[in-house]
């Protein structure tokens, strides 16, 4: 069973990455409708905002995340940066080891997850501030240098994903040796 610690951490990070996805979702609409910012300004002042559009935005922030991590994963898959089959060996090679490498091993994989999600929620960050761009003359070299730094930071996001799912793979593996022996 995983610890609740995991859980909450597992729950945070998957609305972290859907809420850094819709803010990006945001910025691309506000390219195209230019007074959704100032509509949802207006909206937010009134009492029942709060009741209203949290609870939803939650909600469609942690689905969001989920759609993100999913798409990175199976990206990652398709391009052959991970093993599919790699994943599934190593999780259950980990799995009857003991709760200390299994709570580390689920705790790296979790990392690289969201680290893989947080790339597609910086993507599409980027993309909403260079749409964004084009609309807000004065705005508009901040936005620019926000969305290459955004593509920067994803490209980086990815790497660390990458390197996250390798040192879980290591030490399934090196579990894997150790309980077999020579």
């Amino acid at each position: 069973m995983q610890p609740a610690w995991q859980n909450l951490q597992g729950f945070s990070g998957v609305t972290a990455v859907g809420a850094l996805t819709f803010i990006g979702l945001i910025l691309v609409a506000n390219a195209f409708a230019t007074n959704l910012l100032a509509a949802i300004d207006f909206y937010s002042r009134t009492p029942t905002w709060a009741i209203v559009v949290a609870f939803p935005a939650i909600a469609v922030s942690y689905l969001l995340g989920l759609l993100s991590m999913g798409a990175a994963e199976a990206m990652l898959t398709w391009i052959r940066v991970i093993d599919a089959e790699t994943l599934v060996e190593d999780h259950v090679a980990v799995g009857g080891r003991g709760d200390h490498v299994a709570g580390h091993f689920r705790e790296l994989r979790q990392e690289a997850a969201v680290l893989a999600g947080g790339s597609i929620g910086l993507a599409v960050l980027a993309v909403g501030a260079a749409l964004s761009a084009w609309n807000e003359e004065g705005w508009r070299r901040l936005l620019l240098g926000a969305a290459v730094g955004a593509i920067v930071l994803a490209l980086a996001s990815m790497a660390l994903a990458r390197f996250r799912h390798a040192m879980a793979h290591r030490l399934a593996a090196v579990e894997t040796a150790r309980v077999e022996g020579p």
